[in-house]
């Protein structure tokens, strides 16, 4: 008993043209009544292993049988063979990118894309993965960046090709979603409108507006506001620098909090020292898909005022005040003894000596040019 591909009439078989490759037509005569249906060959075979067909296709996914039936013409039995070959969107390549693969669309300001692919499974080498491969334009260019589009989603079936995956992947453009390219940064600003009090004038040297005040020579005393507002917008925002990465070290992102940029952010535009780098709460990591999302929230301040922290010591002290009747006057010769803080430190002999301010640097200084580097305007 022969093989069921061993009798093929040639003359009767027949090719079409498919969008994403073609379509052949095998019959094959004189089937043996026991071979009818034991060597019917299945939904899926790859023909191109038959050399004597003389069919191979794309290497690694060959000619897949679509349909195979026996049919009675004038009392001979046939085998009537439909199989489908995908080709290749570059003649002689071996895909996994289909023939009539690119489709482009344009809606007003998002931009869409379309393109097909086949594989053995699922996922593998070539096929895009959403939220992570950028857009192939018909000129062959891989785009990228807020206006380059990455995959949105993907269709995938086995019934186009039999035996094979089929995919049709969609593409948008990338800043009208929230997918983001690996090591590829975008950056959104908050203002922040809360205010703040004055406790001096803005100026060098300024005079004290409101608060405590130990002025040496005198007892402890205070300023409060009698007329006016001594409150101002504060001149800060909130800076996300966002991205992402095929794989997280946790360590490396962490590693920014409470650190001030040491050099400047060049592509943002702002000097050394300008940016704080805030708690996990507001700096933090995700994962998305095949990516994890890491959103860097930094502090800004024109003024570069982290560290120009300034503390002075103080010693809570003993002063002697003259004692008020309840006229408010002076009553002679009588005193009592109140404690106040005030600048000055005092050792266990109770000798005071005067304090004066000393800086302090609460953020460390850290180099921020691997993110500075990663922020595109694309």
């Amino acid at each position: 008993m022969g093989n069921w591909y061993d009798s093929e009439d040639f003359t009767r078989r027949q090719s079409k043209e498919l969008p994403y490759g073609r379509a052949h037509s095998f019959v094959f005569t004189g089937i043996p009544l026991g071979a009818r249906l034991a060597n019917m060959p299945a939904r899926g075979t790859d023909l191109s292993t038959i050399t004597k067909l003389g069919v191979t296709g794309m290497t690694g996914f060959g000619v897949r049988v679509a349909s195979a039936q026996i049919a009675q013409n004038k009392g001979n039995t046939e085998l009537h063979v439909t199989a489908i070959e995908p080709e290749p969107y570059v003649a002689g390549s071996n895909g996994p990118e289909l023939k009539g693969s690119r489709h482009e669309f344009n809606q007003g300001t998002v931009a869409t894309g379309e393109r097909l692919f086949v594989s053995t499974a699922r996922t593998g080498s070539g096929i895009p993965v959403p939220r992570v491969s950028y857009f192939t334009n018909l000129d062959g260019q891989v785009e990228g960046g807020m206006l380059g589009r990455i995959c949105d989603h993907l269709e995938q079936e086995r019934t186009t090709i039999p035996g094979l995956v089929f995919t049709r992947a969609h593409f948008k453009t990338a800043g009208w979603t929230d997918y983001r390219q690996p090591n590829v940064a975008r950056v959104s600003l908050r203002g922040l409108t809360a205010q703040e009090e004055l406790m001096w004038e803005p100026k060098t040297n300024g005079l004290q507006i409101q608060g405590p005040c130990h002025e040496t020579g005198y007892v402890p005393s205070r300023y409060i506001v009698t007329k006016g507002d001594v409150s101002s917008l504060k001149k800060k925002a909130v800076i996300v620098i966002e991205t992402a990465y095929a794989s997280l070290n946790p360590v490396v992102l962490l590693d920014y909090v409470d650190t001030v940029n040491f050099g400047a952010l060049s592509r943002l535009g702002l000097c050394s020292e300008t940016c704080r780098m805030l708690p996990p709460d507001a700096t933090r990591f995700w994962r998305v898909g095949a990516l994890w999302y890491a959103d860097y929230s930094m502090l800004y301040d024109p003024l570069a005022g982290h560290n120009k922290v300034e503390v002075i010591r103080q010693t809570k002290m003993p002063f002697r005040m003259p004692l008020l009747d309840e006229g408010g006057v002076v009553v002679p010769g009588e005193f009592r003894t109140i404690y106040d803080w005030t600048n000055k430190k005092c050792t266990v002999a109770g000798v005071p000596s005067d304090t004066a301010k000393e800086d302090r640097d609460p953020y460390r200084r850290k180099s921020w040019s691997g993110l500075d580097a990663m922020i595109s305007w694309d």
